[in-house]
Parts: C-alpha cells; sequence; structure tokens
C-alpha cells in the first residue's frame, strides 16, 4: 500500500538527510539518494488524473477511496444522494486528490527537498561532489526546520521538524497536526542522540505522545491519547571497522507511529550496522 511505501522511503530519505545534517557537508550520492527517497510521495501523486478516479488501479487513489469512506458521513443523505455517489462516488469526497496534489508540491519544495536539489545539480553541472551544509547557527547551536505532508490512516498530516546539532549531540523536534478534512488530531515528538554515553556504548531516546483517531474501534472520530518511549543503544562491533551493534527498546500504546507497529506493547528491535569509507 502506498501509505506504508511512502512513509518507509521518507524515512529513509530523513535518515540520509539527517547524516549529511550532522557531517556539516552535503555529498553526492548521498543526498541524492535523499532526495529521490523523500520525493517518492510527490511523483507517485502527480502522475494521477481525474480520469484516474473512476478506476482502483493506482495506490493513491486506492487511498482516497478507502480514507473517504471510512469518515463519510450518510446519515442525512437523500435518495437522490445514494444515486448519484453509486455513480461517481468521489464527487462525495472531503480529501480530493487536489489536496494530495497540493501535498505532494510542498514536499518538493520543503526545505529537506531543496537541500537534495541543491547537491544533485551541483554536482550535475559542476561536478562537485561535496558542499557545505546550509544549515543556520545560533552561536554554537547548528540548525535547520523542515515542513512535510504525509499520509495516515486519519488522512494528511503536516509535520514541522527542527533539527539540531551542538557538542556533537544531535536533536530532533517535531510537531505534527491534520488538515481538518476528519478527525482531529495531533502529534509532538522528540529525539536526541547520543543521550546518554557509557564508555564505548551511546544510548540514544525518542519520546512521541499523540491523540489520534482510535486503530482497532469502528469510532473513526473517537480520539485516544497515547505515545511511545524508546531507547536506542549502539555498541561498536569486535569483527568489523566501522561497525556497530545496535538494539532498540522501549514501550508505546496503541496508536500510528510509521516507525513501529500499531498495537500497545514493548518494544525490542536488534541489528546491525557495517559502513565502508
Amino acid at each position: 500500500m502506498l501509505l506504508s511505501g511512502s512513509e518507509s522511503n521518507q524515512l529513509l530519505g530523513r535518515f540520509l538527510f539527517i547524516d549529511q545534517f550532522k557531517s556539516g557537508k552535503v555529498s553526492y550520492p548521498n543526498i541524492g539518494l535523499s532526495f529521490i527517497a523523500n520525493l517518492d510521495f510527490s511523483s507517485y501523486i502527480l502522475k494521477m488524473t481525474e480520469d484516474d478516479l473512476n478506476y482502483n488501479h493506482w495506490d493513491p487513489i486506492r487511498y482516497l477511496h478507502t480514507i473517504n469512506r471510512i469518515y463519510m458521513d450518510q446519515s442525512n443523505w437523500t435518495e437522490h444522494d445514494s444515486i448519484k455517489y453509486k455513480e461517481t462516488p468521489h464527487s462525495f469526497y472531503k480529501l480530493t486528490l487536489t489536496d494530495l496534489k497540493n501535498a505532494a508540491y510542498l514536499n518538493i519544495f520543503s526545505p529537506m527537498s531543496l537541500v537534495g536539489f541543491f547537491g544533485c545539480s551541483n554536482y550535475l553541472l559542476s561536478g562537485v561532489s561535496e558542499n557545505n551544509f546550509p544549515y543556520f547557527n545560533l552561536g554554537e547551536l547548528r540548525y535547520f526546520p523542515d515542513l512535510r505532508a504525509h499520509l495516515t490512516p486519519f488522512g494528511l498530516s503536516y509535520e514541522f521538524s527542527l533539527y539540531t546539532l551542538l557538542n556533537n549531540t544531535f536533536s530532533s523536534w517535531s510537531i505534527t497536526t491534520n488538515d481538518g478534512k476528519f478527525s482531529p488530531f495531533w502529534g509532538v515528538s522528540a529525539s536526541v542522540s547520543p543521550f546518554l554515553t557509557i564508555g564505548e556504548l551511546a544510548i540514544s531516546t525518542e519520546l512521541e505522545l499523540w491523540s489520534q483517531p482510535s486503530i482497532t474501534e469502528n469510532t473513526p472520530y473517537k480520539l485516544k491519547s497515547g505515545g511511545l518511549i524508546a531507547f536506542n543503544l549502539s555498541y561498536p562491533s569486535f569483527l568489523f571497522k566501522n561497525a556497530s551493534l545496535l538494539a532498540n527498546l522501549g514501550y508505546k500504546t496503541e496508536g500510528y507511529s510509521p516507525k513501529y507497529q500499531l498495537s500497545e506493547g514493548y518494544l525490542f528491535q536488534y541489528g546491525f550496522s557495517l559502513g565502508f569509507k
């Protein structure tokens, strides 16, 4: 489904972008991969036309059909409305293809995407593969803002993020809200990396709080509050150079967060990272 695929690519693009921000350099091809991943959402949606609404072949159209049917209120419909809905259901949609395209354009011209465009075009036009990252400074604090749109199970959301770096400690702060088409929802999140170091062990932390419609109950306008807290552990591997052992431990309530399961429960993830220089 477009929802999961789009969010996965945007997460990949964000991780690559953060690496560039931390290093203070915009380097090709990493920024190019970030740029392409970030624009997956936009390029797919901008291909759609109004004629595609009559079919169910494309994921963006399926998303529109599904989300509008979930939140559609037919309590005051007349017989004429019911007949018209069978002929042209999309004429009753609150969230439209135009809304998705406006969100796609927002992502194209977001600060994160513009940095990617700058890095790619500079390489293609002049052959320069590395440039200084265009961050802002406030004393020793390095920061960069971003604004992006996302597809969620509750409709379109808009996320304002602020990335900061101070004394080699990276932090991200974000506020998310919806477009007002359906049930209102919001979320806030923060992460600090590293939050604590013990020898060679680096511990990062992330926190999310939200109020959003219930995922499991058939009540799309009923809001539930929740959140998650997680600790990410990284330890250098003795097997390979530039490699690390990774683990993620935490707990979350029921709710939608792109990186985690929907259900309530403990978080436990582990892995291995290998860098090449």
